[in-house]
């Protein structure tokens, strides 16, 4: 994206109406994710995009708390993709060496995502992004501040979850 255009966007975002915190949410997370893609970028990360790096942090969280692999459906729920957008990604990380698919040992109608390692170089670099769109995302907020918004954050997630499985019983 060029610089015109990306300065396009930026106008573009803050001169919409404001409608609700949940269109903010979704203007947020919008340019959160193209901060991030640029962010690769200028890292050298050229072949990882920000919805694949989301997808390898889900996974390099996992392996810290000593899971090897998850499950194609807990990727799905946590990502909030679709199944079919997932198995693109997916489709694409394998190709480029970064996950391995496999059928669970228990059942068999379960595929397992496991990294192969090739990823390791990545962690370090997305966590300091990751720590980079913090600093700019809380600039001007207290500690306090900060604290409150991710709870508002966690109860309004909540909700939608609760909707979500309701609905879909």
């Amino acid at each position: 994206m060029t610089d015109t255009k990306s300065e396009d966007l930026v106008s573009e975002l803050k001169n919409l109406p404001k409608r609700s915190s949940g269109v903010t949410i979704a203007r947020i997370n919008l340019l959160a994710a193209r901060i991030v893609g640029r962010l690769l970028r200028e890292a050298g990360i050229k072949e990882i995009s920000p919805e694949q790096a989301k997808i390898l942090n889900i996974l390099w969280e996992a392996d810290v708390s000593g899971v090897d692999s998850i499950p194609i459906r807990i990727l799905a729920g946590q990502t909030q993709l679709s199944k079919p957008t997932l198995t693109i990604i997916l489709n694409r990380l394998e190709k480029n060496g970064y996950v391995t698919r496999s059928p669970s040992e228990t059942d068999r109608r379960v595929v397992l995502i496991k990294r192969t390692g090739r990823d390791k170089y990545l962690e370090q670099v997305y966590a300091d992004i990751l720590g980079e769109i913090q600093e700019v995302c809380y600039k001007g907020f207290t500690p306090e501040e900060i604290e409150q918004f991710g709870d508002y954050c966690e109860r309004v997630l909540n909700n939608l979850i609760e909707n979500f499985l309701e609905k879909r019983s």
